[in-house]
């Protein structure tokens, strides 16, 4: 890499956003994501939901929206533009590692294939009268030129003061950009993110707890407003004949699903990749594993509507909650 990529690279990294959330916002994210409709969790999941409660905590899933809630200048936006200000900031690749500069990104098609999010401390819980403000640092982890197209990863880790909150990273494939147009870039980790779940489903024997749930139409709208990813695909018809779910709120449900059988369980990490689209008004099945003698897990989610894997190699680790230590109070 010469002077010119690494200055542009930094330069990127310097660039810190903000996302300020309320009481509100983290209780609309957790009611998006399944917290509340199960019966038999409800008073466990008041804790997420009633901003009252003794024990009142942010939902740890709710860093997967902090991408699309960070801004950098002004006041936070009652719903972010798409793309959000944080990607439209950042583009799907610098200019400095293209070798061909008249390259229009815009003209491939951009999917995302892998997500994964590890966390570190929990986050602050707002009160009713008063909000939290945390800061991302964003910066390109990898680009990486392949036949198919080229594969880019982000990452932000998210800081409350001094203190890590979490590091979010985000894989996408520009399908169908020639290689011979993009120089390639890999920055070391910093944390332990990676493809942890790799084994094939057949080989991981009897599964632990499944699920199956239909995706109402209302799903995927109040999703959109609760994570701020306003993409008019997951409202509109467009490149399919219905709204699609996003991705993310999929990884979501299946995290909920198995938080729900382990009421003292936190999050440590989660990840998986995507593979096929859901549609509003489909059917999923959501299959888990449990590592032995660990709270680690692997999941599939299957889109049986259309018989056939939308999320594969999820993995999902968590901790006892007495091994969190004390956690932060306003």
């Amino acid at each position: 890499m010469d002077n010119s990529q690494q200055c542009e690279l930094e330069t990127l990294k310097a660039k810190v956003f903000t996302v300020t959330y309320s009481a509100k916002d983290v209780i609309l994210f957790a009611l998006a994501v399944g917290f509340g409709a199960d019966e038999e969790c409800y008073d466990r999941h008041l804790r997420y939901l009633h901003e009252e409660h003794e024990e009142f905590e942010v939902v740890p899933l709710w860093g997967l929206a902090l991408p699309f809630w960070a801004h950098q200048n002004g006041a936070r936006p009652l719903l972010p533009p798409f793309p959000p200000p944080l990607m439209s900031h950042m583009g799907l690749i610098p200019q400095s590692h293209l070798r061909e500069q008249e390259v229009d990104l815009q003209d491939y098609p951009v999917l995302h294939t892998f997500q994964s999010i590890e966390w570190h401390s929990p986050f602050p819980p707002a009160s009713k009268d008063s909000s939290i403000t945390l800061n991302l640092h964003p910066s390109f982890k990898s680009i990486q030129p392949k036949s198919i197209g080229t594969f880019v990863t982000t990452e932000s880790i998210v800081v409350h003061q001094t203190t890590p909150i979490c590091s979010i990273q985000s894989t996408a494939l520009i399908l169908g950009l020639p290689p011979d147009y993009v120089i390639s870039h890999s920055a070391p980790q910093r944390f332990s993110n990676s493809w942890k779940s790799m084994t094939r489903t057949s080989e991981k024997g009897a599964v632990w707890m499944e699920k199956t749930q239909k995706i109402n139409s209302n799903v995927a709208l109040l999703y959109r407003i609760a994570s701020g990813d306003t993409n008019h695909i997951h409202v509109l018809p467009g490149v399919t004949e219905k709204p699609l779910l996003h991705g993310l709120c999929t990884l979501a449900m299946a995290a909920t699903f198995i938080l729900q059988q382990i009421p003292d369980g936190t999050p440590k990490t989660l990840e998986g990749h995507f593979t096929k689209p859901v549609l509003v008004n489909d059917t999923i099945h959501i299959k888990v594993w449990k590592q032995r003698e660990t709270l680690e897990f692997d999941f599939v989610v299957y889109n049986q509507t259309k018989g056939e894997v939308c999320l594969d190699h999820g993995y999902f680790a968590l901790k006892r909650r007495e091994e969190c230590g004390k956690r932060s109070r306003l």
